[in-house]
Formats: C-alpha cells, structure tokens, sequence
C-alpha cells in the first residue's frame, strides 16, 4: 500500500512575505524583492531587516553567493510545472547556505507571482 502525502502550499493573502511596491519603495520587514530591487537596494537596505529576493529560473544562481547573507529567503520561479532548472537552483544554494552555515529548508507557493504558478522558496530563520 503507497501513503500519498499532501501537498500544503502557502496562503499568498496570509503569507509574512510580500511584494515590496517600486524600485523607489522604502524597506520594510519581510519584503520580497525583484533582483533588480535588491540591485537598488542594496546599500541603504538596513542588514538587520529580513527580506527575500524573487529569483527567475535563468539566473545564474551561483553569481548570488556574496548576497546570501543577507537575504532571510529566496523565492525560485517555476513558470512551468515541467521546467526544472529552479530545482537545480535550489540544489546551488542549498550547497551554498551550508557554506555560509544556514541550514535550508522549502516550502511551496500555489500562485505567489504572476510570471509562475508555483514558486519554490528557500526559506532560512533569521
């Protein structure tokens, strides 16, 4: 007999992480950033403010590495559910996160972004 385990996803109206409004918005706890936000961001972003960064599935994620640190979670694209390159994205930067010494760990969203059905996030406690 094979056990089928549900799959939860993430109440987007509910969820703590949400779209950080124009590249000109002010920060705010538990914003989610386009990397062209963060690229803006970057330097008057307060470094104890958690936020997360929406990454496409054609970015190189390795080049991400030295902003890690800074990021509470990662968001990963998946536009289709047959396209798999987030996975191997996850796999990057779960290999990196063990290197800075933050564990990983994933959960689903159903409808977090409007370019993907499902968005694959690497979340790590702050």
């Amino acid at each position: 007999m094979t056990t089928r385990t549900e799959m939860r996803f993430v109440d987007h109206t509910q969820d703590l992480w949400q779209p950080l409004d124009g590249a000109e918005a002010a920060p705010s706890a538990h914003a989610l950033l386009s990397l062209d936000q963060w690229s803006a961001l970057r330097s008057v972003w307060p470094a104890s403010m958690p936020l997360g960064v929406v990454v496409a599935n054609t970015v190189d994620v390795e080049t991400l590495a030295d902003d890690l640190p800074r990021w509470s979670m990662v968001a990963l694209q998946f536009p289709k559910w047959t396209d798999g390159r987030a996975y191997s994205q996850a796999r990057l930067l779960a290999r990196a996160l063990a290197l800075h010494g933050r564990s990983a760990r994933h959960r689903r969203s159903a409808g977090r972004h409007a370019a993907a059905p499902a968005a694959q996030r690497l979340s790590t406690p702050r």
